[in-house]
């Protein structure tokens, strides 16, 4: 994706007629430059989400949600983080079998 986004900022209608004119090390470049400051629709994107937390953080309600918001949370390119399933204790197992097959 981030070729097609370097090729869009800089004017060029597809990626393979950037790569015709950029050698290796001027496309590491941009990449590097690219994680430094992002540009494109990512920035416009991150800035949003930024603004999004902040007004979100400003009217909530922290006993009801502890954790504040991030821009993370309103950016629609962001992947949500993988969330880790717990495991059950032996307690937890026997009381669900319990309740699902009955005493």
């Amino acid at each position: 994706m981030f070729l097609y986004r370097l090729a869009l900022h800089l004017g060029f209608p597809h990626p393979d007629h950037l790569l015709q004119c950029l050698t290796a090390r001027q496309l590491n470049g941009w990449l590097n430059y690219s994680n430094i400051d992002p540009f494109g629709e990512y920035r416009a994107e991150l800035r949003h989400g930024q603004q999004m937390a902040l007004t979100a953080n400003i009217n909530r309600d922290s006993k009801a949600r502890p954790e504040p918001f991030t821009a993370a949370d309103f950016m629609n390119f962001c992947d949500a983080p993988e969330v880790k399933e717990r495991q059950l204790t032996v307690e937890e197992l026997e009381a669900y079998a319990t309740r699902v097959f009955g005493a």
